[in-house]
């Protein structure tokens, strides 16, 4: 039997739409994996995932602390305090 449709890799093979939405959620994903981000307590720049870059070391534990979701109203009160 003939070969009808080309393989394209995983992300499509047979329903070419399925697979254009597919490679844009690789695409973006891959983009987002090498954005920097600035630490808020140490001012470190460090790549790579955001849970990651949070916790980059074991020594800097306000970093882990402070940046989840729950502390966000702190960091902004930190701030305008600051100012």
């Amino acid at each position: 039997l003939a070969k009808k449709h080309k393989n394209i890799g995983t992300a499509g093979n047979h329903w070419t739409h399925y697979g254009t939405l597919l490679r844009k959620m690789v695409k973006m994903t891959g983009i987002k994996q090498h954005a920097r981000y600035t630490h808020f307590f140490c001012k470190e720049e460090s790549h790579g995932f955001l849970v990651l870059s949070i916790l980059h070391k074991d020594s800097c534990w306000l970093c882990s602390d402070i940046q989840f979701t729950s502390a966000i109203t702190v960091n902004s009160m930190a701030k305008r305090l600051r100012n």
